[in-house]
């Protein structure tokens, strides 16, 4: 699938959802989209990490996984659209999850 098109053309909640059903059916992109969220254009980033925040909603048990690469984006990246979606996925894990002390300092700073 052409990632960067499909975040760049999303312009609503509801598709940002319907793309996230495409994962419940096609876990093999994950990673396909987890590339988009490191993106260096803020908007194509930004939704990736939209998209996963909505498959996490109603997949959190599939987003374990990918929590090491979560972490290592949300420490890394400089979009704050992308910070705000994967501290909110964290929200839904358990805080004896998190192990990592630059999640704590992330969220602090």
């Amino acid at each position: 699938m052409n990632w960067i098109k499909i975040l760049t053309e999303i312009d609503s909640g509801g598709q940002s959802r319907v793309i996230a059903n495409i994962l419940e059916t096609n876990p093999n992109e994950i990673s396909s989209v987890l590339e988009c969220m490191q993106c260096n254009n803020a908007t194509v980033a930004w939704r990736a990490a939209w998209v996963i925040d909505n498959f996490a909603r109603n997949n959190p048990d599939k987003v374990m996984p990918v929590f090491d690469v979560l972490t290592n984006i949300l420490v890394t990246t400089p979009h704050h659209g992308v910070r705000r979606h994967i501290t909110r996925i964290l929200c839904d894990v358990d805080p004896a999850m998190i192990e990592d002390g630059r999640v704590v300092d992330c969220c602090i700073r």
